[in-house]
């Protein structure tokens, strides 16, 4: 191995280690002086499927093809909130990135290209616990453990690698922009109603069927209920286009994250 390898294994060495190191004090920070502290990581989830689970199952009662039990319902409409959260966290993280390591982006020599990143390992940190509270749930109800479950960050690669694109372009943005909190909020919303999370996407008139198939989320939330719930209906046909798309759009939005860079100090 030459030294010109070495140095590079090095750098990406250190520069993981210190992704993991802004991740944890990003999460950190974000519980620090509450009383509850890391315990809230464990108890948002836990307090919104106990919510879904009145509000759903047992007052709306609502309808869901070849679906009869409350708790089913409930078991899949928190699978589909699970990436529709994680996405939506890690953009509104992304937007404010540079202006909230303003002493970061004055140095030089720092990797802000990680900034971002860190936005989405933060959210996915939260997703994970969720997906845990969501299989003790599972367990309660059906007296099994859904392995299947260990093949979700697979499933979800296509969906990680348009966020993370997504991320660098909204973090870019953010740093000249103010109104791209505003702007991604307004997306967030929409996102909530045109991603198949509260009905089954079959359901979708056909006018909006290219929305929804456009729509990275939907995908997602598809094959993490197919592949845990109904695992005779996974389809993953589109998969392979899907990921080469989101690969080519996270090399495009680093691409322009590196381009508007040498502004960032200037504009903040």
């Amino acid at each position: 191995m030459n030294t010109h390898t070495v140095s590079r294994t090095e750098v990406l060495r250190q520069r993981f280690y210190l992704f993991r190191q802004l991740v944890k004090r990003d999460i950190e920070r974000r519980y620090k002086a509450t009383f509850g502290g890391m315990a809230w990581a464990i108890l948002q989830p836990l307090l919104m499927i106990g919510i879904y689970t009145i509000v759903f199952g047992l007052i709306f009662k609502p309808r869901w093809p070849a679906v009869e039990s409350p708790w089913d319902y409930v078991l899949i409409l928190f699978l589909g909130k699970v990436p529709y959260l994680f996405v939506t966290e890690s953009m509104a993280m992304a937007t404010a990135s540079m202006r909230g390591h303003i002493n970061l982006v004055k140095k030089a020599v720092f990797p802000l290209n990680l900034l971002p990143g860190v936005s989405l390992g933060s959210s996915m940190y939260h997703s994970l616990i969720a997906l845990a509270v969501w299989v003790v749930f599972f367990v309660a109800i059906k007296g099994a453990v859904p392995w299947a479950i260990i093949a979700l960050p697979l499933l979800w690669l296509p969906l990680i690698l348009f966020c993370m694109g997504a991320c660098w372009v909204l973090a870019a943005l953010g740093a000249y922009f103010r109104d791209t909190d505003q702007v991604v909020g307004t997306i967030n919303i929409a996102l909530m109603f045109l991603s198949p999370i509260f009905y089954p996407s079959s359901s979708v008139p056909h006018a909006l069927k290219l929305v929804m198939m456009i729509n990275p989320l939907t995908h997602a939330i598809e094959w993490s209920r197919a592949a845990l719930l109904w695992p005779a209906h996974l389809d993953l046909t589109l998969y392979p286009l899907l990921l080469a798309i989101s690969a080519v759009f996270a090399v495009g939005s680093l691409f322009f994250f590196n381009r508007l860079r040498p502004g960032f100090a200037d504009v903040l």
